[in-house]
């Protein structure tokens, strides 16, 4: 029991399972976004989401479900509402009779979180008993149940202002910003095509080419990026290194 008192991380650290340097990695991810420590590890790919659901079973002591596998009946979704499952990452699994009376067991994205189960119970009218799942199957429960498109944990915006006219595009995630500026021929020649494009068939060609360019790695960068394939981190690494 002593040890289910210990932070996650901690346990982690202790079971081998993540490195020391990759909690610091987690933690600055977490204060940046917002997101439990779990989250941050999985999205940053340092734990897969198996190992993280049997690191928090072992941690919270609580049942684990194969939510992706399930079918939940309507009577059980409309126990708790839209609004509600959608602010506490919840999906209502299933009513039992038990000695306490009838309990409703809740697949919850934070299973320790008071105020939510206090909340839900209120509403619904049972007793609720948390429950695990991986966290994309809650995503995906949400979406399929309730219509809820949750965002991903770090995911990528690209700014709409069409700030290609100057070669650059801009990153925005969990509100830090990344300004990618095309080298200084390539916004040389982007002017050049953009101020004699007009009487020019070829310049004109050339440059909405390269605009079409532009937008295509937009759209690149930010599928490889809420996609899990790499994170900002990586990008600004990537984009500040020499090239040898």
């Amino acid at each position: 029991m002593a040890e289910q008192k210990k932070r996650l991380g901690e346990l982690l650290i202790e079971n081998n399972i993540v490195s020391e340097e990759d909690i610091q990695r987690a933690l600055r991810y977490q204060n940046q976004y917002g997101c439990k420590i779990g989250q941050a590890l999985v999205a940053l790919n340092i734990l897969s989401e198996n190992k993280l659901l049997a690191a928090l079973r072992y941690h919270y002591g609580l049942p684990v479900v194969d939510l992706g596998k399930m079918e939940i009946p309507p009577s059980i979704i409309r126990l708790v509402s839209g609004e509600m499952a959608e602010r506490y990452t919840a999906v209502p699994l299933r009513l039992e009779q038990t000695k306490k009376g009838k309990t409703l067991f809740v697949v919850m994205s934070n299973p320790v979180d008071l105020n939510a189960i206090e909340e839900l119970q209120f509403t619904a009218g049972y007793k609720i008993n948390p429950v695990l799942a991986k966290e994309s199957d809650i995503q995906a429960a949400l979406l399929k149940y309730y219509n809820v498109r949750t965002r991903p944990v770090g995911a990528i915006s690209i700014s709409l202002e069409d700030d290609t006219d100057t070669g650059e595009m801009t990153i925005i995630q969990g509100g830090e910003e990344i300004r990618i500026v095309l080298n200084s021929e390539e916004k040389k020649e982007l002017e050049k095509t953009q101020e004699e494009g007009s009487g020019n068939d070829q310049l004109k060609m050339n440059y909405e080419m390269m605009l079409k360019e532009l937008k295509l790695w937009k759209a690149v960068v930010k599928l490889l990026i809420n996609k899990g394939f790499i994170t900002m981190d990586e990008l600004k690494e990537a984009l500040t290194k020499k090239e040898e």
